[in-house]
């Protein structure tokens, strides 16, 4: 219903009109209004062309230009699901908390996913296994084929708080993204890469799990969230602790610093020794306690 945000001093019928400028080389487009969704933010990231050295660069470097889709949906069930290309796996596994924590990698076989073209060139991860079944159907996988060359990847996520958010604000933790190069550069055969990234949208929001799945999966995020909630305590309580000793540190160097006479220094030293020393052989038989 709504595309772009018109900035000020572009003329409406303007294609620029509906995008934001980042860089020379990244532009933003934003548009809500729509069904299962809460808006989309669509990125370009334009292999650099403003300069000569640029252009050489980008031959060497064979940058292409990306487009990236991010979707805050409104309806998920729990799950993350990830077809990306093999290179991007290592990404995936190490660099996302999500992933990381609740996925395990699919094999990609010949006779699971027959409708896809070259299905080793893929890593598939996931937490639910029944998810293959709705967003890599004969339909999706035949779309799929159809843009091989320019798919990078599709990540479906329940969590998105796991992960360093995008820039800009996500207002759901339900959140899909796709990534994809080698655009055209006459957009002609662009518009295929949108339709593609709308109808998981509607895949998503109509895709329900097994009461057995769903129940497993809530089960396991709600113990990832009480140990989640165990660290931030722990690491509350060491800042706290931290912020006592610097407090009485500084104290005690105030008094020290009070004094007027060298001998009543030397005492206050003395007294600080003797404490410091107390303190040790009081750990010392902690440990051997427990020990």
């Amino acid at each position: 219903a709504k595309v772009g945000i018109h900035a000020e001093n572009v003329a409406e019928d303007s294609p620029m009109s509906y995008f934001v400028r980042e860089s020379k080389s990244c532009y933003k487009l934003y548009a809500s209004g729509r069904n299962n969704c809460m808006g989309i933010v669509l990125t370009l990231t334009l292999a650099p062309r403003q300069d000569l050295f640029s252009r050489l660069f980008s031959l060497v470097t064979e940058s292409t230009d990306t487009l990236t889709i991010e979707i805050p949906v409104k309806k998920m069930q729990p799950f993350v699901f990830v077809l990306c290309k093999k290179s991007h796996r290592t990404k995936f596994r190490t660099g996302y908390e999500d992933v990381k924590a609740l996925c395990k990698e699919v094999v990609v076989s010949s006779l699971e996913f027959k409708h896809l073209e070259r299905p080793n060139s893929y890593a598939f991860l996931t937490d639910c296994q029944q998810s293959s079944k709705s967003f890599l159907s004969t339909t999706m996988c035949k779309k799929l084929n159809a843009i091989r060359n320019q798919f990078e990847f599709l990540y479906f996520t329940d969590r998105i708080e796991d992960r360093l958010p995008p820039n800009d604000p996500i207002v759901s933790k339900r959140y899909l993204c796709f990534e994809f190069s080698s655009l055209d550069s006459a957009g002609k055969k662009d518009r295929s890469l949108l339709e593609i990234a709308l109808s998981y949208v509607d895949a998503v929001s109509r895709f329900q799990m097994t009461p057995k799945e769903q129940q497993t999966s809530i089960k396991i995020r709600t113990s990832i969230e009480k140990q989640k909630n165990k660290e931030k305590l722990k690491e509350k309580r060491k800042k706290r602790e931290e912020k006592q000793r610097e407090e009485k540190l500084a104290q005690r160097n105030r008094k020290y610093e009070a004094l007027k006479t060298e001998e009543a220094k030397q005492k206050f030293e003395e007294a600080e020794e003797k404490r410091k020393k107390k303190k040790r052989l009081k750990k010392m038989r902690g440990k051997m306690k427990r020990g």
